[in-house]
């Protein structure tokens, strides 16, 4: 169980480290630094996946002021 523990914190540290998305926070003793890196990649999923949203959305807005626009 304390295990479970290190790798949580773990990933809360990687998180809060290496992006502005807030985390709860924890202590950052080398124990719980310990697996940090395993966690980088979904980090930069996670952020991949936030700005394909945000382009996604954008270009949908787009097209939703064109056509609002256009049928004035």
């Amino acid at each position: 169980m304390k295990s479970i523990k290190r790798i949580w914190n773990s990933f809360k540290i990687a998180f809060s480290m290496y992006s502005r998305i807030p985390m709860p926070r924890s202590e950052w003793t080398d124990e719980n630094k310990s697996y940090a890196m395993c966690f980088f990649p979904w980090i930069g999923a996670v952020i991949g996946l936030l700005s394909y949203g945000v382009f996604r959305f954008s270009k949908w807005f787009e097209k939703f002021v064109e056509h609002v626009t256009y049928n004035l």
